[in-house]
């Protein structure tokens, strides 16, 4: 069977001593958040530096389990117009999807989303909550077995 334990664990290593959070949900798929604060400045689709070991790590993790899928999710702070952040949620989506990919992922394997600025997990008014917001969100389910 699948070691979903085993995958947890080892995101959680891969995301040690970082800001990059691993959380199980409700149907068991694994949620890896990516807050802002390590992953895009405002108005940017560019990966940080600070950013690039963890996904790199993860990268590995997804490589050694290949009978999972992630879903990258990409999502803004409020600054800007809808329709601005709308697309750029979808780019740092792609930016993320498109780094995995580079390291080994296959692409069959990536889908990617952009929520823009829908779903906010922090105070807009604030620079930390913006900064909170601009997020990527990493969902990994187990690929149903046919």
């Amino acid at each position: 069977g699948y070691n979903w334990p085993l995958v947890k664990e080892k995101l959680g290593m891969a995301t040690k001593d970082t800001d990059v959070k691993v959380t199980e949900q409700h149907d068991g798929s694994l949620k890896v958040n990516v807050p802002g604060s390590i992953s895009f400045a405002s108005g940017s689709s560019t990966i940080s530096s600070e950013l690039a070991p963890t996904l790199d790590k993860i990268a590995h993790t997804l490589n050694e389990h290949p009978d999972s899928r992630v879903t990258v999710v990409g999502h803004t702070d409020s600054v800007g117009g809808t329709d601005t952040n709308q697309a750029l949620s979808l780019m740092r989506a792609n930016a993320v999807g498109d780094y995995l990919a580079q390291r080994g992922v296959k692409r069959d394997r990536i889908m990617i989303e952009g929520r823009g600025e829908l779903e906010p997990i922090a105070d807009n008014g604030t620079e930390f909550g913006r900064a909170e917001n601009r997020r990527v969100e990493m969902l990994i389910q187990p690929l149903q077995s046919s």
